[in-house]
């Protein structure tokens, strides 16, 4: 459940500061895509359930899609079959 939560504390958080998703670390951008891939391969079904939580992971998907970060176009198809 604590990542289903992170999904909506991030979205929230990059809604109200977009600036908050400019990666100043190496390797940051990588752990993002990674949490947003576990959240797809572990907890579907409760993504599927929950459409604020699906709502969010699809903003943070698409961020990562408008920062060309690796995975993030296979993991935007991976979402898009969730619904």
């Amino acid at each position: 459940m604590l990542r289903i939560d992170g999904l909506e504390w991030l979205a929230a958080t990059i809604r109200a500061k977009p600036d908050a998703g400019a990666w100043y670390r190496e390797g940051t951008s990588s752990a993002f895509m990674a949490f947003l891939d576990v959240a797809v391969s572990e907890h579907s079904d409760e993504l599927i359930k929950n459409a604020s939580a699906r709502q969010a992971l699809v903003e943070l998907v698409a961020h990562g899609v408008s920062r060309q970060l690796p995975t993030a176009l296979a993991l935007q198809e991976r979402v898009r079959r969730l619904r």
